[in-house]
């Protein structure tokens, strides 16, 4: 889960009897009871995330001709000097942002992507 990646700074916080803790999504929690008996309750809500937004664009972009081209293969890799090559894929890569960008900004996009999240809240009959 790559938790030694964090770079959140740590925090502590003791909490009294009756006190509640909100911890946002995404941030790396751990307690400890400081008294013998303890009794704790943890709710999680899955809310999605720009990571699961980004995999729902990616199954749009599976049509787009665009995003299908070939990239610069090994052997164009190795005839090109570093500073051309990175140049290319600097083009590359700064068409298929634009384009990822013009497609998270469609209406269509976005009402596809409000739909997928209201079936998932539905629940099964």
């Amino acid at each position: 889960m790559r938790y030694e990646r964090e770079i959140m700074p740590l925090m502590r916080c003791t909490l009294a009897a009756g006190d509640w803790l909100y911890i946002p999504g995404g941030y790396w929690r751990r307690t400890q009871a400081a008294e013998v008996e303890s009794i704790s309750l943890s709710i999680g809500v899955l809310s999605p995330t720009g990571i699961d937004a980004f995999d729902f664009l990616r199954t749009k972009l599976l049509d787009s001709l665009q995003w299908r081209q070939r990239l610069p293969t090994a052997g164009e890799a190795q005839a090109a000097t570093d500073e051309n090559l990175r140049q290319r894929f600097r083009e590359i890569f700064a068409a298929l942002a634009e384009d990822a960008a013009k497609t998270l900004s469609r209406d269509e996009f976005i009402d596809s992507w409000i739909a997928r999240q209201q079936s998932a809240m539905t629940p099964p009959p």
